[in-house]
């Protein structure tokens, strides 16, 4: 008697959105908008405002492909949280706007 084992293939397909979410975390989104408008570089997108710990939320829950938090504004808690998801989805880019004093305002992507 001969015996066949089969491995189950997965019948789960990854779908793609058809344009990436950028969350906007600030109180006053405005001063982020002249640089995140080349976020998406050329790709469809959307840019959405949120406070930082739902923008977190929703990246856990994979809503939300890209952050953009103010560096200034960022306590050791956020710092901590952003960590945890950088380690947690690694997928999840997340930008720092960067505004010092003598140099255009600027995004940093945390590599």
């Amino acid at each position: 008697m001969s015996c066949r084992i089969e491995r189950a293939k997965s019948q789960r397909r990854a779908s793609r959105r058809a344009f990436e979410v950028f969350a906007i975390c600030d109180n006053d989104p405005e001063r982020l908008a002249g640089p995140c408008r080349d976020l998406p570089n050329g790709r469809r997108a959307a840019l959405v405002e949120f406070d930082c710990a739902n923008a977190i939320d929703a990246a856990f829950k994979g809503v939300v492909d890209a952050i953009v938090v103010d560096w200034t504004r960022s306590s050791p808690e956020r710092l901590t949280a952003l960590s945890f998801l950088r380690r947690e989805r690694p997928r999840t880019r997340i930008y720092f706007f960067i505004d010092e004093e003598g140099s255009t305002p600027q995004l940093e992507l945390w590599k």
